[in-house]
């Protein structure tokens, strides 16, 4: 099983130690993830993330605005601008031509920031809370070992259709089970591991 909670822990204690180092490694995983950046008119900045399947094809774009601590200004109606519907996760791209184990979290963020710290894993995004139970039935994720983190506000939903799955899928687990006793992990309401 995998040691995620221990596995952060010990990339967040390095992180301190080489700062350089973890620079570098976040703007692989900017390239890597095809994560851009667009300024609009009225000088708003938004954060792109592109959703590309297992084909290399382009399914979709999200433009988000966060604010100076890195949170999603909620009180802005436009904080968010969805272009196409995502039918693929966010980052599945890298599964091409490996078996390499997947982590699936919501967010677009979280998913970024974890591949800098635990990069042993890919790490997908649904993109909203609602999608992981259409995403899970993705052949992409056949033959590969698939963890589930939930969002601290859908660990049971989240659990109940990772349930439901490992029924004609096998390998998938929920991590939340695991975090939950974690006191590095300690998430309030509606937060994540990205927070």
């Amino acid at each position: 099983m995998l040691d995620l909670c221990s596995r952060a822990d010990q990339a967040r204690q390095r992180a301190m130690i080489k700062p350089k180092h973890y620079t570098e490694r976040a703007k692989q995983a900017l390239h890597k993830y095809a994560v851009g950046g667009y300024c609009n008119q009225h000088q708003q900045h938004y954060t792109c993330f592109w959703y590309v399947d297992s084909h290399g094809i382009i399914q979709a774009k999200k433009q988000v605005i966060y604010n100076l601590i890195g949170k999603r200004d909620r009180n802005n109606p436009y904080s968010i601008i969805m272009r196409g519907r995502p039918s693929c996760f966010f980052g599945e791209h890298l599964l091409r031509g490996n078996s390499t184990p997947a982590v699936i979290v919501e967010s677009e963020k979280t998913a970024v920031l974890c591949s800098i710290l635990v990069d042993s894993v890919i790490w997908l995004a649904t993109g909203g809370s609602g999608n992981l139970d259409k995403l899970l039935s993705r052949d992409c994720l056949h033959g590969r070992t698939v963890y589930v983190c939930a969002d601290s506000d859908k660990v049971s939903e989240w659990r109940d259709i990772t349930n439901k799955h490992r029924e004609t899928h096998g390998s998938i687990f929920c991590l939340n089970d695991m975090q939950i006793n974690n006191p590095l992990l300690n998430l309030i309401d509606k937060d994540d591991i990205g927070d």
